[in-house]
């Protein structure tokens, strides 16, 4: 008897997130968490469904954009290397001075579940700066699953 999963899944077993308490989180082009439970957890925020182990449960989540969005931002600034762009955040501080982006460039599969929903950056002003932006992407991806620690 066979049995089959999927990558992310997959993943969380790669990297050994198979007890309860585990979390795997996957970040790339989109970004994908999986956090390993007992027992039956309903977050109607996550897709809850068997774990990858006899007597686990998996809660998982992902963002249809994460590491797109600041690529993107990276191509509209002329491709400046990361490590300055994060720099130029870190200068921004928490909060980037009222600028708030919702990272939702590309629809979104959780929290939201929505794959009409579109991106927003809100409280834009000729004095934010390209690190603002840049932390502001940041900080969406945080802020998307209800966390707030920077």
């Amino acid at each position: 008897m066979g049995t089959g999963t999927i990558d992310a899944w997959t993943e969380a077993v790669s990297v050994g997130a198979t007890r309860p308490g585990d979390l795997m989180l996957m970040y790339g082009t989109t970004m994908f968490l999986v956090a390993t439970v007992t027992g039956q957890s309903r977050v109607p925020e996550l897709w809850s469904t068997v774990g990858a182990f006899p007597g686990t449960r998996s809660l998982a989540g992902g963002m249809a954009t994460s590491g797109a969005v600041t690529e993107w931002l990276r191509g509209l600034f002329g491709s400046p290397d990361h490590a300055v762009l994060l720099a130029e955040a870190a200068e921004s501080g928490v909060g980037v001075r009222g600028l708030t982006m919702l990272p939702y460039f590309a629809g979104e599969r959780t929290p939201i579940a929505d794959p009409e929903a579109r991106g927003v950056i809100a409280g834009l002003t000729a004095e934010h700066t390209r690190g603002d932006l840049y932390r502001a992407a940041q900080e969406a991806r945080r802020t998307a699953y209800g966390t707030t620690e920077r």
